[in-house]
């Protein structure tokens, strides 16, 4: 008898802290980079990164909200240094793939084909994205060559 409640004491014990180690490790996932940070307003994201790059701020604001999307971030806490696989590993390499397709395609126009051969397609933070996929989004927006 003495046997039975000392194992069922011991169950009782084990199964109440297994369950508090089970709820202490569900909320202590590590945060994201982004969400350490405040929101900043696009105005102020392209005056402070990008008004000295030659880039038209239609073209950041839509390669910005294009990486936001992907990763499944807001556009508003992410910046140029972050980097793409620390926020969502592998979230970028089926685009980034058929971005390198693209450039050898003789769907695309010659003026962007040319283009889009030039760029090297390794892409790491929100401003590799944003400076190599602007030539693409302002062909296709701007109508530029």
């Amino acid at each position: 008898m003495k046997l039975i409640l000392i194992i069922a004491l011991v169950l009782i014990v084990f199964t109440f802290f297994r369950r508090l180690s089970r709820e202490q490790t569900v909320g202590t996932e590590p945060m994201a980079p982004w969400e350490q940070r405040p929101p900043l307003p696009f105005e102020d994201f392209y005056a402070q990164y990008y008004s000295q790059s030659g880039l038209d701020r239609s073209t950041v604001q839509a390669a910005l909200k294009q990486v936001a999307q992907l990763l499944h971030a807001p556009a508003e806490q992410l910046r140029p240094e972050d980097r793409l696989n620390d926020i969502k590993p592998g979230a970028l390499d089926s685009t980034l793939g058929m971005m390198r397709k693209l450039s050898q395609s003789s769907i695309v126009p010659d003026s962007i084909r040319e283009k889009l051969a030039q760029v090297d397609w390794n892409v790491s933070t929100v401003d590799d994205y944003i400076r190599k996929l602007g030539i693409l989004i302002e062909h296709i927006h701007g109508g530029k060559n």
